[in-house]
């Protein structure tokens, strides 16, 4: 839909555009989103093969969660040393995108910028536009990632019961993303930090 002109009124006189209209729409957040995921799977797929060339293990409740995957290869008739193979890159790559899954937003959640958004010169700031805070970005790191760090809790043996409510709070948020077709830009996790996402040089 094509924006209003809010350059002139009809008397010749600059006016000032609805906020609404600076924040960033849903394309950009999904290329910037895009950019991320692309770079967090590569991060992901290194760390691990690192770990696997580097036969660290996992923790055994990470373990069993492998064994019920590889069980199923085991009833499909696949040779043991393509499973043992199997069961070596799962381990790494699972660690590592616990890892990768926890920090890799954190850059965002210190800087208001990830670096896809960066990459797109975009940056989360206050809703009306001014630069944000650390305290700020923490705030919506911690929103917006809430599923996957309660997911992650889950894996304790006496936090298991975590792992339901992350699942809910991670399909919640994801679709939370979709308020930024509103109107007013706003992701749900944007709406529940009070932030919204700008182009760096509407930054007021």
């Amino acid at each position: 839909m094509q924006q209003p002109d809010y350059s002139t009124n009809p008397f010749g006189s600059p006016t000032t555009p609805p906020i609404e209209y600076l924040r960033v729409g849903f394309g950009k957040r999904l290329v910037a989103f895009l950019i991320d995921a692309l770079i967090s799977i590569t991060v992901t797929l290194g760390i691990g093969l690192l770990f696997m060339a580097l036969d660290l293990g996992v923790a055994q409740v990470i373990q069993d969660q492998i064994d019920n995957i590889l069980s199923i290869y085991d009833m499909m008739g696949i040779s043991k040393g393509l499973i043992d193979t199997m069961n070596s890159l799962l381990g790494g790559v699972i660690t590592a995108g616990m890892i990768v899954g926890v920090l890799y937003p954190l850059i965002e959640g210190i800087t208001g910028a990830s670096p896809g958004k960066r990459i797109l010169r975009i940056t989360v700031a206050t809703p009306d536009g001014h630069p944000g805070t650390i305290a700020l970005y923490l705030k919506r790191y911690v929103i917006k990632g809430l599923g996957t760090l309660l997911q992650i809790l889950a894996l304790l043996p006496a936090l298991g019961f975590l792992e339901g409510i992350g699942n809910i709070v991670g399909i919640v948020i994801f679709l939370g993303y979709f308020g930024v077709l509103s109107s007013a830009r706003l992701a749900l996790h944007d709406l529940i930090a009070q932030t919204a996402v700008y182009d760096v040089q509407d930054i007021r």
